[in-house]
This record gives C-alpha cells, structure tokens and sequence, in this order.
C-alpha cells in the first residue's frame, strides 16, 4: 500500500531537512528525497516525549512537527533509508563508516 503525501506534509518534510543540514544523508550524499528520513543522533540522550517515533513516513511527518514545536532540537540529522537502517543494525553506527574495518 502506497501513501502519496500532501503539499503541506511536503513542505513539513522539507522543513525539518533544511533545519538539519539540507535534504541530503549526512553518511552517504544521497540527496533524493523520498530516500531521506531524520534520524536521532544519540538514541541513549533521546527526549523522553519524541520515545516512540518510528522511521514509517507518516510518523516522520509527526517527528517534524514535534520537533519544529521544540524549535528545532539539536541532536538530529537527515540520513538516507539505508543509512538509517544500517546504523540500526550495527550498534549506532552506519555500514559505510565500518567498510574495511575487520
């Protein structure tokens, strides 16, 4: 089932990308932006209310609302999908970063 976002969801979206350093993955430069989600730097200092936001789009559309509220927290940044997910999966830090290393 696909979702097509609003124009208003889409310019929230761009917000909260260009409050982050711009619509383009802090890891690996991919800058298409159906590709790109925020992703909390340090999920050990993460604030207590934005616990339960999950990477789905609709929740990434609720986590910039939240955090524009906030005034822009730091502690964010724009990732690509697979940056995102590989960071999950390898203890906080993405695949790119480790490439080579052992």
């Amino acid at each position: 089932m696909s979702y097509q976002l609003t124009t208003q969801e889409e310019q929230q979206r761009r917000e909260g990308f260009e409050a982050y350093g711009g619509p383009i993955c802090a890891c690996c430069g991919e800058n298409h932006a159906s590709a790109l989600v925020l992703d909390r730097i340090d999920v050990s200092g993460a604030d207590e209310e934005l616990e339960d936001m999950r990477v789905l789009i609709k929740d990434q559309i609720d986590l910039c609302r939240k955090l524009k509220r906030l005034g822009w927290p730091p502690g964010y940044q724009v990732l690509c999908a697979n940056c995102h997910v590989g960071r999950g999966k390898n203890g906080g830090v993405c695949p790119h970063k480790t490439k080579g290393a052992g």
